[in-house]
């Protein structure tokens, strides 16, 4: 339950990656028929799913703890700094023999267009490890929800660290919330391979068209309220997960809106805002933020 001030505390566990991103100014992806120079502003920004939800979670909650692992390269200073700017308290493990992560995203000139996102695989969140899970015991049993990823179930050291973890928060009474990503899961797990994980959830986030894909179902875009109320009857009454309260995005960009699913069953579709937003960047990490503390606090889950 919320501490003394009445607000809620969030402990996320996560990647840590330096991001480089940049957007084409005169030419699209489909049209460049050979190599193409163009300049353009490039910028650099610490991100990665724990830092993202961090730097919108600090709105929401009291206390915001990352539980993550960093590299020691040249990146590793600017992180914790980004870090240490936005007021989290971190528990990071170091790793020595991997480099932190980094990314490159390319836009293109037109907004509504898709996005070119180049990732290093391999990061030091692919070992975290249940020994610093259990190092930061109190930390995670004093939290009131604990969130974590799908990116720590492609490697075996860090989903057993995510799974441990999970069995603590809940054991402790805090609310565990699993977002399923990569939002193309299918290429790496199936729903069984996240068993564990699934049933020690809670609230399960995904986007519908992933969940679609998991169970080797079509996945047209954009997702219809039918197609949601169609999928979730027919493969969330049982089976991994069924026990949680699912958020399923669907709609434009997979965030237009979003249905609580629980049971096999609708209960309820929200408008999520994201079409009226002046600032769609990292948009589904401001909404979780707002839906768990609401979850905490009110005992229902909304944006608002």
């Amino acid at each position: 339950m919320p501490g003394e001030s009445g607000e809620p505390s969030i402990v996320i566990l996560g990647d840590l990656r330096v991001d480089f991103r940049s957007r084409l100014r005169d030419h699209s992806f489909a049209l460049l028929p050979t190599d193409h120079l163009e300049y353009a502003e490039i910028t650099m920004k610490v991100s990665g799913t724990a830092v993202n939800l961090a730097r919108h979670a600090r709105c929401s909650f009291s206390a915001v703890d990352v539980i993550s692992c960093i590299g020691t390269d040249h990146f590793a200073g600017v992180i914790r700094s980004v870090l240490d700017d936005l007021g989290v308290r971190c528990h990071l493990q170091e790793v020595r023999d991997v480099q932190n992560g980094t990314s490159l995203l390319v836009r293109e000139p037109d907004a509504q267009g898709p996005r070119l996102l180049v990732a290093s695989r391999a990061t030091p969140a692919s070992r975290l490890s249940v020994e610093h899970v259990r190092g930061v015991r109190p930390v995670i049993e004093g939290a009131d929800v604990l969130f974590a990823d799908g990116y720590l179930a492609l490697y075996e050291a860090s989903r057993a660290a995510m799974t441990e973890a999970a069995h603590m928060a809940r054991a402790a009474g805090a609310v565990f919330c699993f977002d399923l990503l990569p939002h193309h899961a299918e290429k790496y797990f199936s729903l069984t391979d996240l068993q564990e994980i699934l049933e020690a959830s809670d609230i399960v986030i995904s986007s519908a068209r992933t969940l679609a894909r998991l169970l080797a179902l079509d996945d047209p875009y954009p997702y219809r309220e039918e197609d949601v109320t169609s999928l979730v009857r027919h493969n969330l009454s049982d089976g991994p997960g069924s026990g949680a309260t699912w958020l399923l995005r669907f709609g434009v960009k997979d965030l237009q809106k979003t249905a609580v699913c629980r049971k096999g069953a609708v209960s309820v579709v929200y408008d999520t805002g994201y079409l009226a937003a002046k600032e769609r960047s990292e948009y589904g990490d401001r909404l979780a933020a707002r839906e768990l503390r609401n979850h905490v606090l009110h005992g229902y889950i909304s944006p608002e």
